[in-house]
């Protein structure tokens, strides 16, 4: 037991019988449903969150009631290497504290130290992010700075990203749903898998729907043909602003 013991301190081995759901508790999602099937019944803090999706609004959908209730709690909130601009009057009328935003911009290896130094430097604060790519050597590190730094970490990911091997302690899958969204629990710390199940409209606060407003460049073109279907309405910039992002 001597021998494990410095993994066990640093977390590097998780047991069954160190369940989250008995230890720390996390931040309402916003979504009973979903708070009822999370470790801590919540958003935890000092942990990596992977949220997959075919478009990355659904991820806003979900993430738009913690977002407000952190940033009241003036914490700050890190959007890295994001394609889009956040549209300022969209979030400010859903109640977030605008002065609590940091948008860093950058891309690949560079994005990837921007977060981890967000997550370790800026304690308590809440990473934004979207890595197509992530190995799982960055994803550990950023899980390491989370946990560092008590701080919240959203990545947002393809669908593609679902058959690597990486350090998200939460995995969900979000796909639209005619009656709000639909979540697949892939991987959470303390329990199994779950089956899919669905968000309904009516069982959170967010304004529903808000749609991103994509600027017309080649990056946000090759972007949303790595990430969105086909069939897929986007917005553009020339267009009346009507969703988080512009």
């Amino acid at each position: 037991m001597s021998s494990l013991q410095p993994l066990l301190d640093r977390r590097r081995l998780w047991r069954a019988r160190d369940s989250q759901f008995e230890s720390r508790s996390g931040i309402a999602t916003g979504w009973r449903m979903l708070d009822a099937v999370l470790p801590g019944y919540g958003w935890q803090a000092g942990t990596l969150s992977e949220l997959l999706c075919a478009r990355p609004e659904l991820a806003m959908r979900l993430l738009q009631p913690a977002l407000v209730k952190l940033s009241r709690q003036h914490r700050l909130i890190v959007w890295v290497g994001m394609p889009w601009l956040p549209y300022a009057p969209a979030w400010q009328q859903a109640g977030l504290d605008l002065s609590r935003f940091l948008i860093v911009s950058a891309q690949n290896k560079q994005a990837q130290w921007a977060a981890e130094q967000a997550l370790r430097l800026a304690k308590g604060s809440v990473l934004v992010s979207l890595f197509n790519r992530l190995d799982l050597q960055h994803s550990r590190r950023l899980q390491l700075a989370a946990d560092a730094g008590g701080s919240y970490a959203f990545l947002l990911r393809p669908l593609s990203a679902l058959s690597e091997c990486n350090a998200a302690q939460l995995r969900l899958q979000l796909d639209a749903h005619a009656q709000g969204l639909r979540v697949t629990v892939h991987k959470r710390r303390g329990a199994f898998a779950l089956p899919p199940f669905v968000l309904k409209k009516s069982g959170s606060s967010v304004r529903w729907p808000m749609r991103p407003i994509l600027p017309a460049t080649e990056k946000s073109e090759a972007f949303s043909q790595a990430w969105y279907q086909p069939d897929a309405v986007i917005g553009w910039r020339d267009q009346p602003s009507n969703g988080l992002w512009q």
